[in-house]
């Protein structure tokens, strides 16, 4: 019967008018157990027999779906198929059309922004200093540092070494004995001009003020003659000590060089030089206010233990030994050197002065230990 059905689809599907109702018992011609208003058939033939035939109860054909690029448009209405003429169109509501396949939207190639590598700052580089260059910079620090530091640093490295030996020689080979160098800097300080009297001529420069501290009632005054708190004389109460055989001029500027050098730990408040009233020349001599007895005591402790010299070059310094018992060999090169017709005259030719004024408060202290 099967192949008998085939041969009747065969025969008679080509023809329009060939009826359906012989093709009933074909299983092939079934499609779903109920027809769809929106399901298409291929052509008019299909259409037609499909509506014609309807299935028998409890019958569940098997579902077939035909897979084809082309997809059937209808109207949703109920007369879609009755409309449908037998010339073989699909009517005047129904049209076939391509399939429209949703192409996936381009996305765009973002390209990554491209970041430079990061590049760590160098450090910059020192210049690197010849050893000449180094040994003058360090010949210009020491000048400033006391004599012990200098001593201490001799044996930092060869560059250490050099600038200590330019510094603070040691020509006899001890170092009990050393020739510190000092270059000689005037240290020049703005004053006011004075101002001119009604009669035209100038008027004289007014007292000096500076720092110095009394013995009386132990503060701290600026009073050029007297105490500002107890009105003691200066002259019998102020904390100083005499300097002598300096040079002649800035002799000051030298003492605190001096002290500065072999007795750092001296607090010095001012330091005064002599000068002649006449032409303002120095003397070779100057007063140290100190801050306290034991820093007078302190200065004392260098009275001719410091000679001031000239060295083979012609540069000036001066000579410090380390105790008491090398003053006798210093006042001998003393003798020596200042009997020398070629010395300068600014030039001392005796070891250094220093003591404590008389008649004083100071010089009275000491004297009892009372201080």
């Amino acid at each position: 019967s099967n192949s008998f059905c085939t041969l009747l689809r065969i025969c008679f599907l080509p023809f329009p008018k060939t009826s359906a109702r012989l093709l009933a018992s074909d299983p092939l011609f079934f499609r779903s157990s109920t027809l769809s208003n929106t399901a298409q058939p291929r052509n008019q033939h299909q259409g037609t027999m499909a509506q014609l035939v309807t299935p028998q109860r409890g019958f569940a054909p098997a579902t077939y779906t035909r897979h084809t690029p082309y997809t059937s448009i209808s109207s949703p209405s109920r007369d879609s198929d009755d409309s449908a003429s037998d010339d073989g169109s699909l009517g005047p509501r129904q049209m076939v059309a391509p399939l429209q396949l949703k192409k996936p939207a381009l996305q765009p190639i973002v390209t990554p922004p491209t970041v430079a590598a990061v590049v760590p700052p160098t450090k910059p580089q020192r210049p690197r200093l010849s050893a000449d260059a180094a040994v003058a910079m360090l010949t210009k620090a020491m000048t400033y540092m006391p004599l012990a530091d200098i001593d201490a640093a001799r044996g930092a490295g060869p560059v250490f070494t050099a600038a200590a030996n330019r510094v603070a020689p040691k020509p006899l080979g001890c170092d009990a004995v050393a020739f510190v160098r000092w270059e000689p800097q005037e240290l020049r300080t703005a004053m006011p001009a004075p101002k001119p009297k009604r009669g035209g001529s100038a008027a004289a420069p007014g007292p000096v003020m500076f720092p110095w501290r009394c013995l009386a009632c132990g503060n701290i005054s600026v009073g050029p003659r007297h105490c500002q708190s107890c009105r003691a004389p200066l002259a019998q109460s102020a904390c100083r000590v005499f300097l002598g055989q300096l040079r002649k001029d800035l002799s000051a500027e030298l003492a605190t060089a001096v002290l500065r050098s072999v007795a750092p730990e001296v607090t010095i408040l001012h330091m005064e030089a002599h000068t002649n009233g006449a032409d303002g020349r120095g003397k070779g001599c100057a007063w140290a206010y100190v801050n306290c007895v034991e820093d007078a005591m302190r200065v004392t402790a260098l009275h001719k233990r410091v000679f001031v010299d000239l060295d083979k070059d012609g540069g000036e310094g001066f000579w410090f030994v380390q105790n008491d018992a090398l003053k006798p060999h210093l006042a001998t090169l003393a003798d020596a050197v200042g009997a020398q017709r070629a010395r300068p005259v600014w030039m001392p030719r005796q070891p250094l002065v220093a003591e404590l004024p008389g008649k004083s408060m100071l010089a009275e202290y000491v004297a009892t230990g009372n201080y």
